[in-house]
Protein backbone atom coordinates (compact mmCIF):
# COMPACT_ATOMS: atom_id res chain seq x y z
CA UNK A 1 0.00 0.00 0.00
CA UNK A 2 3.33 2.48 0.42
CA UNK A 3 4.06 2.26 -2.99
CA UNK A 4 0.31 2.97 -4.45
CA UNK A 5 0.73 5.92 -1.88
CA UNK A 6 3.24 7.37 -3.48
CA UNK A 7 1.72 6.97 -6.68
CA UNK A 8 -1.85 8.88 -5.57
CA UNK A 9 0.90 11.46 -3.94
CA UNK A 10 2.46 11.92 -8.08
CA UNK A 11 -1.45 12.41 -9.58
CA UNK A 12 -2.19 14.76 -6.86
CA UNK A 13 0.67 16.81 -7.79
CA UNK A 14 0.40 16.59 -11.45
CA UNK A 15 -3.07 17.97 -11.47
CA UNK A 16 -4.07 19.91 -8.38
CA UNK A 17 -7.00 17.90 -7.03
CA UNK A 18 -6.94 14.16 -5.56
CA UNK A 19 -9.40 12.89 -8.31
CA UNK A 20 -8.72 12.23 -11.68
CA UNK A 21 -8.75 9.10 -14.05
CA UNK A 22 -6.37 6.34 -14.66
CA UNK A 23 -5.55 7.70 -18.29
CA UNK A 24 -5.48 11.07 -16.86
CA UNK A 25 -3.17 10.21 -14.12
CA UNK A 26 -0.64 8.59 -16.65
CA UNK A 27 -0.61 11.65 -18.88
CA UNK A 28 0.22 13.55 -16.01
CA UNK A 29 3.07 11.51 -14.93
CA UNK A 30 3.90 11.73 -18.49
CA UNK A 31 4.30 15.01 -18.30
CA UNK A 32 5.80 15.71 -15.19
CA UNK A 33 8.45 12.86 -16.73
CA UNK A 34 7.86 10.42 -14.14
CA UNK A 35 9.10 6.99 -15.89
CA UNK A 36 7.26 5.08 -18.11
CA UNK A 37 8.46 1.91 -16.24
CA UNK A 38 6.84 2.90 -12.91
CA UNK A 39 3.41 3.15 -14.83
CA UNK A 40 3.72 0.48 -16.93
CA UNK A 41 4.33 -1.45 -13.20
CA UNK A 42 1.54 -0.04 -11.36
CA UNK A 43 -1.01 0.60 -13.90
CA UNK A 44 -3.48 -1.97 -12.48
CA UNK A 45 -3.52 -0.52 -9.32
CA UNK A 46 -4.57 2.78 -10.48
CA UNK A 47 -8.16 1.97 -11.79
CA UNK A 48 -11.06 1.79 -9.89
CA UNK A 49 -12.84 3.76 -6.46
CA UNK A 50 -10.64 3.04 -4.80
CA UNK A 51 -7.58 4.41 -5.46
CA UNK A 52 -9.22 7.77 -5.24
CA UNK A 53 -9.74 7.09 -1.42
CA UNK A 54 -6.11 6.52 -0.30
CA UNK A 55 -5.13 10.13 0.08
CA UNK A 56 -1.99 11.96 0.24
CA UNK A 57 0.42 9.07 2.19
CA UNK A 58 4.50 10.34 2.70
CA UNK A 59 6.73 7.93 1.46
CA UNK A 60 6.51 5.06 -0.79
CA UNK A 61 8.02 2.71 -3.80
CA UNK A 62 6.77 4.93 -6.84
CA UNK A 63 9.80 7.31 -6.21
CA UNK A 64 12.23 4.25 -6.42
CA UNK A 65 10.34 3.09 -9.19
CA UNK A 66 10.85 6.60 -10.82
CA UNK A 67 14.80 6.20 -10.30
CA UNK A 68 14.61 2.81 -12.24
CA UNK A 69 16.13 4.13 -15.20
CA UNK A 70 18.98 5.88 -14.11
CA UNK A 71 19.56 2.93 -11.80
CA UNK A 72 19.58 0.68 -15.12
CA UNK A 73 22.35 3.40 -16.83
CA UNK A 74 24.44 2.98 -14.14
CA UNK A 75 24.27 -0.96 -14.36
CA UNK A 76 24.91 -0.81 -17.68
CA UNK A 77 27.33 1.71 -17.16
CA UNK A 78 29.25 -0.61 -15.24
CA UNK A 79 28.65 -3.53 -16.78
CA UNK A 80 30.44 -1.71 -20.03
CA UNK A 81 33.14 -0.78 -18.34
CA UNK A 82 33.64 -4.47 -17.01
CA UNK A 83 33.34 -5.51 -20.35
CA UNK A 84 36.22 -2.87 -21.42
CA UNK A 85 38.44 -3.51 -18.82
CA UNK A 86 38.09 -7.39 -19.88
CA UNK A 87 38.76 -6.97 -23.26
CA UNK A 88 42.13 -4.56 -22.47
CA UNK A 89 43.27 -7.79 -19.84
CA UNK A 90 42.97 -10.13 -22.61
CA UNK A 91 44.59 -7.85 -25.25
CA UNK A 92 47.19 -7.42 -22.58
CA UNK A 93 47.99 -11.32 -22.30
CA UNK A 94 47.87 -12.17 -25.92
CA UNK A 95 50.28 -9.08 -26.30
CA UNK A 96 52.51 -10.52 -23.68
CA UNK A 97 52.32 -13.95 -25.29
CA UNK A 98 52.87 -12.58 -28.48
CA UNK A 99 49.69 -14.00 -30.23
CA UNK A 100 47.36 -12.23 -32.83
CA UNK A 101 43.79 -13.76 -32.73
CA UNK A 102 41.83 -14.45 -36.18
CA UNK A 103 38.37 -15.61 -37.27
CA UNK A 104 37.16 -17.72 -39.95
CA UNK A 105 33.73 -16.80 -41.44
CA UNK A 106 32.30 -19.82 -43.48
CA UNK A 107 29.21 -17.48 -44.76
CA UNK A 108 31.26 -14.86 -46.52
CA UNK A 109 34.18 -17.29 -46.75
CA UNK A 110 36.50 -14.52 -44.71
CA UNK A 111 39.22 -14.06 -42.01
CA UNK A 112 39.45 -11.22 -39.73
CA UNK A 113 42.44 -10.89 -38.04
CA UNK A 114 44.27 -8.19 -35.42
CA UNK A 115 47.11 -5.98 -36.34
CA UNK A 116 49.49 -8.70 -34.86
CA UNK A 117 48.35 -11.41 -38.15
CA UNK A 118 48.09 -8.59 -40.32
CA UNK A 119 52.05 -8.09 -40.19
CA UNK A 120 52.49 -11.54 -39.51
CA UNK A 121 51.27 -12.77 -43.02
CA UNK A 122 51.70 -9.14 -44.60
CA UNK A 123 47.87 -8.36 -45.33
CA UNK A 124 46.82 -4.79 -46.10
CA UNK A 125 43.07 -5.30 -45.03
CA UNK A 126 41.01 -6.48 -41.86
CA UNK A 127 39.35 -8.89 -43.66
CA UNK A 128 40.70 -11.27 -46.72
CA UNK A 129 39.05 -13.69 -48.58
CA UNK A 130 40.22 -17.61 -47.66
CA UNK A 131 41.64 -17.67 -50.81
CA UNK A 132 43.88 -14.89 -50.51
CA UNK A 133 45.14 -16.44 -47.27
CA UNK A 134 45.80 -19.85 -48.55
CA UNK A 135 47.81 -17.49 -51.11
CA UNK A 136 50.65 -16.80 -48.69
CA UNK A 137 50.95 -20.25 -47.29
CA UNK A 138 54.46 -21.48 -48.58
CA UNK A 139 53.64 -24.15 -51.07
CA UNK A 140 55.38 -26.93 -49.86
CA UNK A 141 52.67 -26.49 -46.69
CA UNK A 142 49.57 -25.63 -48.96
CA UNK A 143 48.04 -28.96 -48.97
CA UNK A 144 48.56 -30.11 -45.71
CA UNK A 145 47.34 -26.79 -44.29
CA UNK A 146 44.17 -27.28 -45.88
CA UNK A 147 43.69 -30.55 -45.10
CA UNK A 148 44.31 -30.11 -41.76
CA UNK A 149 41.45 -27.22 -41.76
CA UNK A 150 39.28 -29.02 -43.71
CA UNK A 151 39.76 -32.07 -40.82
CA UNK A 152 39.08 -29.21 -38.20
CA UNK A 153 35.74 -28.29 -39.76
CA UNK A 154 34.29 -31.47 -40.14
CA UNK A 155 30.76 -30.96 -38.12
CA UNK A 156 30.54 -35.08 -38.02
CA UNK A 157 34.05 -35.52 -36.79
CA UNK A 158 36.16 -32.49 -35.79
CA UNK A 159 39.95 -32.50 -35.61
CA UNK A 160 42.20 -30.21 -33.20
CA UNK A 161 43.00 -27.37 -35.02
CA UNK A 162 47.19 -27.29 -33.90
CA UNK A 163 49.72 -26.66 -36.43
CA UNK A 164 52.93 -25.08 -37.42
CA UNK A 165 53.75 -24.20 -40.92
CA UNK A 166 55.70 -21.56 -43.34
CA UNK A 167 54.09 -18.40 -44.80
CA UNK A 168 55.31 -16.52 -47.71
CA UNK A 169 55.42 -12.74 -47.47
CA UNK A 170 55.19 -10.33 -50.91
CA UNK A 171 58.88 -9.55 -50.20
CA UNK A 172 59.53 -13.13 -50.46
CA UNK A 173 60.51 -13.31 -46.57
CA UNK A 174 59.40 -16.88 -45.59
CA UNK A 175 58.14 -16.91 -41.73
CA UNK A 176 56.93 -19.85 -39.25
CA UNK A 177 53.33 -19.24 -37.89
CA UNK A 178 51.98 -21.45 -35.01
CA UNK A 179 48.36 -21.78 -34.86
CA UNK A 180 45.80 -23.13 -32.79
CA UNK A 181 41.94 -22.71 -33.67
CA UNK A 182 38.36 -23.77 -32.04
CA UNK A 183 35.55 -24.50 -34.33
CA UNK A 184 32.06 -23.15 -33.18
CA UNK A 185 28.60 -25.52 -34.63
CA UNK A 186 24.77 -24.78 -34.54
CA UNK A 187 22.59 -27.49 -34.96
CA UNK A 188 22.82 -31.19 -34.25
CA UNK A 189 22.60 -34.06 -36.78
CA UNK A 190 22.82 -33.26 -40.17
CA UNK A 191 21.69 -30.04 -39.53
CA UNK A 192 25.13 -29.47 -37.71
CA UNK A 193 26.77 -26.70 -39.61
CA UNK A 194 29.92 -24.33 -39.09
CA UNK A 195 28.87 -20.97 -37.14
CA UNK A 196 32.64 -19.96 -36.91
CA UNK A 197 36.17 -20.42 -36.40
CA UNK A 198 38.23 -18.73 -34.06
CA UNK A 199 41.95 -18.87 -33.53
CA UNK A 200 45.44 -17.37 -32.43
CA UNK A 201 48.57 -16.91 -34.67
CA UNK A 202 52.33 -16.86 -33.54
CA UNK A 203 55.68 -16.05 -35.39
CA UNK A 204 57.98 -19.03 -34.07
CA UNK A 205 60.74 -18.10 -36.94
CA UNK A 206 63.10 -17.66 -34.30
CA UNK A 207 62.02 -20.65 -32.62
CA UNK A 208 62.09 -22.98 -35.60
CA UNK A 209 66.04 -21.53 -36.91
CA UNK A 210 67.03 -22.07 -33.16
CA UNK A 211 65.92 -25.89 -33.59
CA UNK A 212 67.52 -25.98 -37.03
CA UNK A 213 70.43 -24.91 -35.36
CA UNK A 214 70.16 -28.07 -32.51
CA UNK A 215 68.95 -30.16 -34.92
CA UNK A 216 72.43 -30.09 -37.35
CA UNK A 217 74.20 -29.33 -34.10
CA UNK A 218 73.63 -32.90 -32.60
CA UNK A 219 74.23 -34.24 -36.52
CA UNK A 220 77.39 -32.65 -35.83
CA UNK A 221 78.47 -34.01 -32.53
CA UNK A 222 77.40 -37.46 -33.64
CA UNK A 223 79.77 -37.17 -36.67
CA UNK A 224 82.47 -35.77 -34.42
CA UNK A 225 82.20 -38.56 -32.36
CA UNK A 226 82.74 -41.25 -34.32
CA UNK A 227 85.72 -39.23 -35.78
CA UNK A 228 87.14 -39.31 -32.05
CA UNK A 229 86.14 -43.03 -31.42
CA UNK A 230 88.10 -43.78 -34.76
CA UNK A 231 91.40 -40.67 -33.50
CA UNK A 232 91.16 -42.69 -29.93
CA UNK A 233 91.45 -46.64 -31.51
CA UNK A 234 93.95 -45.28 -33.81
CA UNK A 235 96.07 -43.24 -30.76
CA UNK A 236 95.90 -46.85 -28.65
CA UNK A 237 96.63 -48.88 -31.34
CA UNK A 238 99.53 -46.62 -32.52
CA UNK A 239 100.73 -46.13 -28.94
CA UNK A 240 100.55 -49.90 -27.57
CA UNK A 241 102.62 -50.83 -30.84
CA UNK A 242 105.54 -48.19 -30.70
CA UNK A 243 105.62 -46.80 -26.84
CA UNK A 244 104.65 -50.63 -25.17
CA UNK A 245 107.15 -49.63 -21.86
CA UNK A 246 104.92 -46.51 -21.02
CA UNK A 247 101.81 -46.91 -22.73
CA UNK A 248 99.11 -45.58 -20.30
CA UNK A 249 101.34 -42.37 -19.75
CA UNK A 250 101.51 -41.80 -23.39
CA UNK A 251 97.77 -43.01 -24.14
CA UNK A 252 96.37 -40.74 -21.27
CA UNK A 253 98.38 -37.63 -22.14
CA UNK A 254 96.69 -37.69 -25.72
CA UNK A 255 93.81 -38.58 -24.53
CA UNK A 256 93.93 -35.53 -22.38
CA UNK A 257 94.84 -33.42 -25.55
CA UNK A 258 91.62 -34.69 -27.45
CA UNK A 259 89.77 -33.55 -24.36
CA UNK A 260 91.12 -29.87 -23.97
CA UNK A 261 90.54 -29.27 -28.07
CA UNK A 262 86.80 -30.78 -27.46
CA UNK A 263 86.22 -28.66 -24.20
CA UNK A 264 87.34 -25.11 -27.06
CA UNK A 265 84.30 -26.39 -29.12
CA UNK A 266 81.58 -27.35 -26.73
CA UNK A 267 82.47 -23.67 -25.28
CA UNK A 268 82.18 -22.03 -28.65
CA UNK A 269 79.41 -24.32 -29.18
CA UNK A 270 81.65 -26.02 -32.19
CA UNK A 271 82.12 -22.69 -33.83
CA UNK A 272 85.42 -23.82 -34.28
CA UNK A 273 88.44 -22.21 -32.02
CA UNK A 274 90.63 -19.19 -31.77
CA UNK A 275 94.39 -20.20 -32.69
CA UNK A 276 95.98 -19.02 -29.63
CA UNK A 277 93.06 -20.52 -27.32
CA UNK A 278 94.49 -23.68 -28.90
CA UNK A 279 97.57 -22.93 -28.26
CA UNK A 280 97.40 -22.35 -25.04
CA UNK A 281 94.87 -25.36 -24.24
CA UNK A 282 98.05 -27.62 -25.50
CA UNK A 283 100.41 -25.78 -23.72
CA UNK A 284 98.50 -26.10 -20.44
CA UNK A 285 101.46 -28.06 -19.04
CA UNK A 286 104.14 -25.17 -19.66
CA UNK A 287 101.67 -22.34 -18.93
CA UNK A 288 104.30 -20.51 -16.65
CA UNK A 289 106.75 -20.17 -19.55
CA UNK A 290 104.35 -18.03 -21.86
CA UNK A 291 105.25 -15.27 -22.38
CA UNK A 292 109.07 -15.52 -21.29
CA UNK A 293 110.33 -18.80 -23.02
CA UNK A 294 107.82 -19.25 -24.64
CA UNK A 295 106.21 -16.82 -27.77
CA UNK A 296 102.40 -17.11 -28.70
CA UNK A 297 101.98 -14.71 -31.16
CA UNK A 298 99.39 -14.19 -34.38
CA UNK A 299 96.33 -12.73 -35.58
CA UNK A 300 92.61 -13.21 -34.01
CA UNK A 301 91.76 -16.24 -36.65
CA UNK A 302 89.38 -19.18 -35.81
CA UNK A 303 89.93 -22.89 -36.92
CA UNK A 304 87.43 -24.97 -37.90
CA UNK A 305 86.40 -27.90 -35.95
CA UNK A 306 88.24 -30.57 -37.88
CA UNK A 307 91.15 -28.53 -38.55
CA UNK A 308 91.25 -27.96 -34.85
CA UNK A 309 91.15 -31.25 -33.63
CA UNK A 310 94.04 -32.33 -35.92
CA UNK A 311 96.22 -29.18 -35.19
CA UNK A 312 95.35 -29.34 -31.49
CA UNK A 313 96.90 -33.12 -31.35
CA UNK A 314 99.92 -31.70 -33.11
CA UNK A 315 100.67 -29.12 -31.00
CA UNK A 316 100.59 -31.33 -27.90
CA UNK A 317 103.01 -33.70 -29.55
CA UNK A 318 105.58 -30.61 -30.22
CA UNK A 319 104.96 -29.73 -26.85
CA UNK A 320 105.56 -33.39 -25.58
CA UNK A 321 108.54 -33.74 -27.37
CA UNK A 322 110.00 -30.16 -26.54
CA UNK A 323 109.34 -30.88 -22.49
CA UNK A 324 111.22 -34.38 -23.16
CA UNK A 325 114.19 -33.76 -25.81
CA UNK A 326 113.83 -30.25 -27.35
CA UNK A 327 113.98 -27.03 -26.13
CA UNK A 328 111.78 -27.49 -22.86
CA UNK A 329 113.96 -29.87 -21.78
CA UNK A 330 116.23 -27.14 -20.33
CA UNK A 331 116.57 -23.72 -18.73
CA UNK A 332 117.57 -21.86 -22.09
CA UNK A 333 115.44 -22.62 -24.53
CA UNK A 334 112.86 -20.97 -26.31
CA UNK A 335 109.88 -21.80 -28.57
CA UNK A 336 108.45 -19.46 -30.98
CA UNK A 337 105.03 -20.15 -32.35
CA UNK A 338 103.02 -18.36 -34.74
CA UNK A 339 100.51 -17.92 -37.43
CA UNK A 340 98.65 -16.67 -40.16
CA UNK A 341 97.06 -15.59 -43.42
CA UNK A 342 97.36 -14.09 -46.43
CA UNK A 343 93.47 -14.85 -47.77
CA UNK A 344 94.20 -18.01 -49.61
CA UNK A 345 96.61 -19.83 -47.67
CA UNK A 346 97.03 -20.26 -43.68
CA UNK A 347 100.07 -20.72 -42.08
CA UNK A 348 101.80 -22.01 -38.55
CA UNK A 349 104.84 -22.43 -37.17
CA UNK A 350 106.47 -24.13 -34.31
CA UNK A 351 110.25 -22.82 -33.83
CA UNK A 352 112.60 -24.50 -30.91
CA UNK A 353 115.92 -22.52 -30.61
CA UNK A 354 118.47 -22.56 -27.64
CA UNK A 355 117.90 -25.83 -26.76
CA UNK A 356 120.09 -28.85 -26.81
CA UNK A 357 121.13 -30.28 -30.38
CA UNK A 358 118.60 -31.89 -32.36
CA UNK A 359 118.62 -34.76 -34.49
CA UNK A 360 116.34 -36.93 -36.83
CA UNK A 361 114.47 -39.77 -34.27
CA UNK A 362 115.84 -43.15 -35.13
CA UNK A 363 112.53 -44.49 -35.81
CA UNK A 364 109.17 -42.94 -36.90
CA UNK A 365 107.10 -43.07 -33.81
CA UNK A 366 103.21 -42.09 -33.43
CA UNK A 367 103.88 -38.70 -32.26
CA UNK A 368 105.27 -38.14 -35.69
CA UNK A 369 102.55 -39.33 -37.31
CA UNK A 370 100.61 -36.95 -35.77
CA UNK A 371 102.65 -34.17 -36.46
CA UNK A 372 102.95 -34.86 -40.23
CA UNK A 373 100.52 -37.09 -41.89
CA UNK A 374 97.62 -36.44 -39.71
CA UNK A 375 97.73 -32.80 -40.20
CA UNK A 376 97.98 -33.11 -43.42
CA UNK A 377 95.27 -35.15 -43.98
CA UNK A 378 92.79 -32.51 -42.06
CA UNK A 379 93.73 -29.62 -44.00
CA UNK A 380 94.63 -31.07 -46.83
CA UNK A 381 98.11 -29.42 -46.31
CA UNK A 382 101.55 -30.36 -46.46
CA UNK A 383 103.82 -29.96 -43.47
CA UNK A 384 107.59 -29.49 -43.09
CA UNK A 385 109.53 -31.12 -40.10
CA UNK A 386 112.72 -29.90 -40.16
CA UNK A 387 115.26 -31.47 -37.52
CA UNK A 388 117.91 -28.60 -38.15
CA UNK A 389 120.62 -28.65 -35.05
CA UNK A 390 119.61 -25.16 -33.68
CA UNK A 391 116.65 -26.67 -32.99
CA UNK A 392 113.48 -28.32 -34.68
CA UNK A 393 110.83 -26.23 -36.94
CA UNK A 394 107.84 -27.63 -37.73
CA UNK A 395 105.67 -25.35 -40.40
CA UNK A 396 102.30 -26.34 -41.60
CA UNK A 397 100.68 -24.44 -44.86
CA UNK A 398 97.72 -25.23 -46.44
CA UNK A 399 94.29 -23.77 -48.40
CA UNK A 400 92.98 -21.30 -45.80
CA UNK A 401 89.12 -22.92 -46.58
CA UNK A 402 90.55 -25.80 -45.12
CA UNK A 403 91.49 -24.37 -42.12
CA UNK A 404 89.83 -20.99 -41.29
CA UNK A 405 86.37 -20.29 -40.47
CA UNK A 406 84.89 -18.70 -43.62
CA UNK A 407 84.88 -15.10 -42.21
CA UNK A 408 88.37 -15.10 -40.76
CA UNK A 409 89.89 -15.77 -44.42
CA UNK A 410 90.66 -12.15 -45.54
CA UNK A 411 94.67 -11.21 -45.38
CA UNK A 412 95.50 -11.68 -41.64
CA UNK A 413 99.85 -12.37 -41.53
CA UNK A 414 101.77 -12.77 -38.74
CA UNK A 415 100.16 -10.78 -35.42
CA UNK A 416 98.45 -7.95 -37.75
CA UNK A 417 94.97 -7.77 -36.45
CA UNK A 418 92.48 -7.73 -39.17
CA UNK A 419 91.16 -4.07 -40.11
CA UNK A 420 87.25 -3.31 -39.48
Amino acid sequence: MVGIDRLANFRVGAQGSGRGSGSGAMADHRRDGIAGDCIGGCLGLMAGPDYRTLGRPRGGRCNRFGRGRPAAAERNRRRRGLLRDSKDRLQLALNAAQLGWWQYDPLHRVISVDTRVKEIFDFTADETPIEEFMKRVHPDDAERVWADREAALDPADPKPYAHEYRVQRRDGEVRWVETHGLAYFEGTGRERRLASFIGTAQDVTERKQREEQVYLLMREVNHRAKNMLSVVDAIAHQTATQNPEDFIERFSDRIQALSANQDLLVRNEWNGVEVEDLARAQLAPFAGLIGSRIAVHGPKLRLKAASAQAIGLALHELGTNAGKYGALSTDTGRVDISWGSDGDTFTMSWTERDGPPVSPPERRGFGTIVMEAMTERSVDGAVNLDYAPSGLTWLLTCPAANALEPWEREPNFWGREKSN
